[in-house]
């Protein structure tokens, strides 16, 4: 990936506002007297393996490879940080 289109994800990811729309419920849910609640996001640019996978009997649509694992694993990262979103740009080397 280049670095300019993962520089024009990141707005798009603040502007869905998960975050801001989880600090107003945890507002609430704190007036109730409920646990809050919170959110990991793990993005990682390397590629992956992505489609319909399965057998005859069982098949989902899904993604694989050791990519979304650390996609997952920079996720539960976020709470060493004490952060909500961690992204991981990785470029091609050249040769």
């Amino acid at each position: 990936p280049d670095l300019d289109g993962v520089v024009r994800w990141i707005p798009l990811i603040i502007k869905c506002g998960m975050v801001q729309e989880l600090e107003g419920l945890n507002k609430k849910r704190v007036r109730q007297r409920k646990q809050p609640l919170d959110v990991s996001i793990g993005i990682n640019t390397n590629p992956v393996v992505v489609g319909n996978m399965g057998s005859e009997k069982l098949f989902d649509y899904t993604v694989m490879g050791g990519s979304v694992n650390l996609g997952s694993r920079l996720g539960g990262a976020n709470k060493n940080y004490k952060i909500s979103i961690l992204i991981l740009v990785s470029l091609p080397m050249r040769g």
